[in-house]
């Protein structure tokens, strides 16, 4: 009610009474829309019943001249004084300096993110006509991503793989081009993936962002995305033909039994979802057709670049892609095998039960010490992979070593 809220010296403009709403004091119902982020606000009864452009028809009665007139009120009665020219300009100079207002980029709120996530969705574009041909797709940089990524491609290449690979890194630092001339080869290419952000914009674009970015900036229609530390169990090519993928378009693999915690339940229940009768979405690997795909795809990365708040309800990136494909109603097949758990390792499988990759999640390879883990398939020759690497190549991005020569790695 108006009496509740009018101050001494206040211009209170109120259109309460003059609704048939509020014939009998003032009104208590401040959403106009579901909020979806669990608040007793969003019952049917508590939502306002008259609105007009999503404003409360009682606000939409209030225009600016209105407000204008009272403020105006206030010079004409000697309250306030008009700044003088030297204030004014100064004024505009103030305006100029904060015009771009970093609380736009803020990151979105739970009482926000549902209806962030559904403007957000209204600006995905069509799905570029350029994408073409298949590839594997793999986010490797720093010493211990590119010691684990360089296990991974051999392994691919002694499977017969002969799919084109990109490596995707965070600029100069992460891979140099010492790196680069020992991958070349193996048929790999490097991008950096901050050198491409100023063409196409991320708010944030770190590690865990670096999956859902690669795939939608990769050239391939159809990309397989593999974490670096993802061995191989034989070549995945024959996934691109499965009858799995051709029919729905993506294939994702089973993590852990999914943990219905109230975190995830509310960003599920924001985007005005259930959460699935599923296991979460392991991303290990990721195989999915960008052209069948896109809308989804676009709907993850957004989730991943605004991860410093969806990432806290997600545990990290594991859920972006699951959100995304039942937001956009995009199929996508499930591999039933569940995934089969060693120390530090989650093994995957192929749609006929054979195990086809071995994700080292936290039992990393480097150049120095490999604690071997019980029921590692080819884990011997993962070994001689990194005995190679390690002949010509220190762990520095700055020299290649050749037996006891360094050989400049910039010339």
């Amino acid at each position: 009610p108006p009496h509740w809220e009018a101050y001494p010296q206040h211009q209170f403009i109120h259109t309460s009474g003059a609704l048939a709403c509020c014939t009998e004091g003032g009104c208590w119902r401040d959403r106009t829309v579901r909020l979806r982020d669990g608040d007793h606000r969003d019952r049917p009864n508590n939502l306002c019943v008259d609105v007009i452009d999503g404003l409360p028809r009682c606000m939409d009665l209030i225009k600016p001249q209105e407000a204008v007139r009272r403020i105006e009120r206030y010079f004409t009665g000697g309250v306030a004084r008009y700044l003088s020219p030297r204030q004014g300009r100064a004024a505009e100079r103030g305006i100029a300096a904060t015009r771009r207002n970093p609380f736009d980029n803020q990151p979105p709120s739970l009482s926000g993110a549902g209806l962030a996530c559904d403007r957000f969705i209204k600006t995905i574009p069509e799905c570029p006509g350029s994408f073409y041909g298949r590839g594997v797709v793999i986010c490797a940089g720093g010493v211990e991503s590119l010691t684990n990524a360089w296990v991974c491609v051999n392994m691919l290449r002694h499977f017969g793989c002969a799919l084109p690979i990109q490596f995707w890194h965070l600029g100069k630092k992460e891979l140099d081009r010492s790196m680069q001339t020992l991958l070349a080869p193996l048929g790999v290419e490097s991008v950096d993936a901050l050198g491409l952000r100023k063409k196409f914009p991320a708010r944030i674009l770190k590690v865990r962002e670096l999956k859902s970015y690669a795939l939608l900036h990769s050239p391939f229609r159809e990309a397989l995305l593999l974490d670096a530390g993802n061995v191989p169990g034989l070549n995945p090519e024959f996934l691109f033909d499965a009858a799995e993928f051709r029919d729905a378009g993506a294939v994702f693999w089973p993590g852990q039994p999914r943990r219905k915690d109230k975190l995830t339940t509310a960003i599920w229940r924001s985007f005005g979802l259930r959460v699935p009768d599923e296991p979460e979405f392991a991303t290990g690997q990721i195989l999915v057709d960008k052209q069948k795909s896109w809308p989804a795809l676009c709907l993850a990365g957004w989730i991943n670049e605004n991860s410093d708040f969806f990432h806290q309800y997600t545990h990290g990136d594991r859920e972006a892609f699951h959100l995304a494909f039942r937001k956009m109603k995009k199929n996508y097949s499930l591999v039933q095998k569940p995934v089969h758990p060693m120390e530090g390792t989650l093994c995957q499988h192929d749609f006929q039960g054979r195990r086809i990759f071995q994700h080292r999640t936290s039992a990393k390879r480097n150049l120095v010490l490999n604690k071997p883990v019980k029921g590692f398939w080819l884990e011997e020759q993962c070994h001689g992979y990194l005995a190679e690497l390690k002949r010509v190549w220190d762990g520095r991005f700055d020299n290649i070593f050749r037996g006891d020569n360094p050989i400049p790695s910039r010339i």
